[in-house]
């Protein structure tokens, strides 16, 4: 499962690296209206009841930390879209906006994951 985790981290900044632009995206998605975040809520369900039942396995079977699936799925992507999508935040602490930094961040939060779903 670590593996699958890593390739989802890939699978975000991949796109990042060639336009880190691409990333303010997700930041605007978390600043919908609720009528139209309601909506998208309702599209994306299922991926989230997937995700959760996914985490609930792993940690089942004793491949993953044990806890809170949901929580956990919400701590993961909230972890790694805050972290994709606050350039401000990162450049006070040193980090840089551009294609070397974008790899040293990706890399830092596959470390980060890792150490924190680890069983």
């Amino acid at each position: 499962p670590l593996e699958r985790i890593d390739a989802i981290v890939r699978a975000v900044f991949r796109p990042a690296v060639r336009r880190p632009a691409l990333l303010g995206l997700f930041r605007e998605v978390s600043r919908l209206d609720v009528g139209q975040a309601d909506r998208l809520r309702r599209r994306i369900q299922p991926l989230v009841d997937r995700a959760v039942d996914y985490l609930a396995g792993e940690m089942s079977s004793g491949r993953l930390r044990v806890g809170d699936p949901g929580l956990v799925a919400a701590l993961g992507y909230a972890t790694l879209t805050g972290i994709a999508t606050e350039p401000e935040a990162l450049r006070a602490v040193g980090w840089s906006a551009d294609a070397a930094g974008l790899r040293r961040l990706r890399d830092e939060l596959r470390s980060f994951l890792r150490s924190a779903l680890a069983p």
